[in-house]
Order: C-alpha cells, then sequence, then structure tokens
C-alpha cells in the first residue's frame, strides 16, 4: 500500500514539474506576442495616419479604450513619428502626418487632416467660431449647422 501512495506522490510531483515548464513556455510566447502587436499597432497607426493625411478633409475620433491594448498603454504623436508606450517600452513607426496629438487609455480626442485654424473668426467676445464646411463650432459648446448660401 506504502508503494502505491509513493508512487502517487511521485506522479503528482512529475506533473507539478511538467505543468510549471509549460506555464513558463506558455508566458514567454505571450510576452512575444504582446510585444510584436505593439509593435504592429505603432506600424498600423502611422499607416492609418498616412492614409488620412492627403488632399480631402477628414475628421476621426479615436477612443483610447478601442485602440489601445489596456491602461498602461499610450499614443503620441508628433515631429512625423508614432510612439506607443506601455511604461516601460517604447515601440515607434514613421508617419508622412502632420498631426500632433497624444491619448490615453480610457480617453476620446477627434482629429482633422485639416488644421483648426482653417476658417477660425474671433467673434469679439472671447469665442471662436470654425467656418469649416457649413459647420459651426463654438468652442466649449455643441456644434450646429448653418445653411449654407
Amino acid at each position: 500500500m506504502i508503494e502505491f501512495v509513493l508512487s502517487r506522490v511521485t506522479l503528482m510531483a512529475c506533473g507539478m514539474g511538467l505543468l510549471m515548464v509549460a506555464v513558463a513556455v506558455i508566458d514567454a510566447v505571450h510576452e512575444d506576442t504582446i510585444e510584436e502587436m505593439e509593435e504592429d499597432l505603432a506600424d498600423d497607426i502611422a499607416r492609418l495616419l498616412d492614409s488620412i493625411d492627403g488632399d480631402d478633409p477628414i475628421t476621426l475620433t479615436l477612443h483610447g479604450s478601442d485602440i489601445l491594448p489596456d491602461h498602461h498603454h499610450s499614443l503620441k504623436v508628433h515631429d512625423h513619428v508614432v510612439e506607443v508606450t506601455n511604461g516601460e517600452d517604447m515601440m515607434r513607426a514613421v508617419t508622412s502626418s502632420e498631426m500632433e496629438f497624444e491619448l490615453e487609455y480610457g480617453e476620446v480626442i477627434t482629429i482633422s487632416s485639416v488644421t483648426e485654424s482653417l476658417g477660425d473668426v474671433d467673434d469679439s467676445i472671447g469665442e471662436h467660431i470654425d467656418l469649416f464646411r457649413g459647420i459651426v463650432k463654438i468652442h466649449g459648446c455643441t456644434s450646429a449647422s448653418i445653411n449654407s448660401p
């Protein structure tokens, strides 16, 4: 009877050892996959910005929780460089876009392929009106349509 118990204890010890080795291998593969995905994310965002930075004006709303994997990640675009940071490492990609913005997980920002100053008019009471494509935008208030002549 004691031989049976000892054989089962030995079997369990070997199984735990194999399980620990398998977990270590899976963890290493998982880390490599996450790193590749982060590098691909920076490249994908650069390609997206390159595709919208053309002659046609385009407005794009970016949701940080949809683009970034988790709250440890952030995105910064400046000086023709896309940077995705996970708190420790920074992945970079080159873009031809001249846009500059930062995005954190959970944030929502709107960017445009046309500069904000196009059609910006001072209304002499401290507000600015953006007359762009038939939309009046008074900063701090919601946008409203106007009738085009």
